[in-house]
């Protein structure tokens, strides 16, 4: 169940890296499991781009808003969080916050603005990683939550997993870094861009009105249509549509459609324009953007900002068909942790879904999951070649 928990107000707001303030402000997240007397069992799991604080279970209400389409139904990681599975709700207490920022309950674009009485809209902040990563830090706060055992994060979410390792890194004791890496790529930084431009060349700048809304649902589908060619295997074409073109959906011209995966992309588009904010999408598209460590893999500068993570234990999970975050993302991860001394696991999956497998396969993540969940740091295999 949807929880809101305040993160702001006007005796603490909450203050974005570029300088913008929020005097009101608060995070949708849900749990599972139960917290220790202790406090010391919660892990936090950080969403995917789209995705929502419900990452587990069926709930067909979530936080009350519009996009809350029956896609968000289900928890997008439900295979793995559960008793007996990949995060296990036996042992732990699994913690999700949807982003500051989205249009799944937490406040941004979509939420009212108190000042002016009106959404948001254009004129709500720009936030970075490192934002999105605060806004969760004051839930913890919040909640009474000092230290974590394990941070959790795949794909742009490995970036806010990172990031707190680095800069709270007494408030974890593990790191779980699945498909992602060090850096925005120039392809991930071609491919968001395009995404971009495709939403604003139809974007609403009033968001109450109806064919401006619905020009910018067109901006959605494109981008997501722009999106896909990143998460997808184009040579494992049959794991992804049916064989047959589903000519129900057309294009917006007079093209006639050729091929099943013209009619597969063009669902996946139509599905995701109904379910997400276009505001929203490009504030987070610029966190991607915008993301940068400083440097690149193995330094001086790298062993420095990862000296205080030396107590710290890294699981880094890397798909070889990934066309997103490629392997050699993650393996520059892994050589940055052992140049700066930091124990951790490396494990590569092998899989045809390509990106889309961390979500789609859990059975191929659940024993490496436990296991390393489970493990204290002198048991952890530390070698780059593991």
């Amino acid at each position: 169940m949807t929880q809101l928990t305040p993160i702001a107000s006007s005796n603490n707001p909450f203050y974005f890296k570029d300088g913008s303030c929020l005097a009101s402000a608060s995070v949708a997240w849900e749990s599972w499991g139960n917290l220790s007397s202790r406090r010391d069992n919660a892990i936090l799991l950080f969403p995917v781009l789209t995705t929502s604080h419900h990452a587990a279970g069926f709930d067909d209400q979530g936080p009350g808003v519009d996009w809350w389409t029956s896609e968000c139904h289900t928890g997008w990681w439900d295979g793995f969080i559960g008793p007996g599975q990949a995060l296990d709700t036996n042992d732990w207490y699994v913690l999700c916050p949807s982003f500051l920022g989205s249009c799944y309950g937490s406040t941004g674009p979509a939420s009212l603005n108190p000042t002016t009485g009106k959404l948001w809209g254009a004129s709500f902040p720009f936030p970075h990683v490192s934002d999105l990563v605060d806004a969760s830090v004051r839930l913890l706060d919040y909640l009474g939550i000092g230290s974590l055992h394990s941070v959790v994060g795949a794909s742009f979410g490995g970036y806010l997993a990172l990031d707190f390792a680095l800069r709270y890194p007494d408030r974890t004791e593990q790191v779980v870094s699945i498909a992602s890496g060090l850096r925005v790529t120039p392809a991930m930084k071609l491919a968001n861009f395009q995404q971009v431009m495709a939403i604003e060349s139809h974007l609403a700048h009033d968001l109450n009105d109806i064919e401006q809304v619905q020009c910018a649902c067109k901006g959605l589908m494109l981008a997501r249509m722009i999106a896909m060619q990143q998460y997808v295997v184009p040579d494992e074409i049959d794991t992804y549509c049916d064989s047959r073109i589903n000519y129900n959906l057309k294009t917006t011209g007079h093209f006639p459609l050729n091929h099943p995966l013209e009619s597969w992309l063009l669902y996946q588009g139509k599905k995701f324009s109904e379910r997400f904010d276009a505001h929203s999408y490009l504030r987070l598209l610029h966190a991607w953007q915008s993301w940068k460590l400083g440097f690149q893999g193995p330094s001086q500068q790298a062993q420095r900002c990862f000296a205080p993570c030396r107590h710290q234990s890294w699981l880094v999970l890397s798909i070889d068909s990934d066309m997103c975050f490629l392997p050699q993302e993650q393996t520059n991860l892994v050589a940055t942790l052992a140049h700066a001394d930091v124990p951790f696991r490396f494990v590569q999956v092998s899989s045809r879904l390509g990106h889309d497998s961390f979500i789609q396969e859990p059975a191929l993540y659940e024993k490496e999951l436990q296991m390393f969940l489970a493990a204290s740091k002198s048991k952890l295999t530390v070698p780059l070649s593991s």
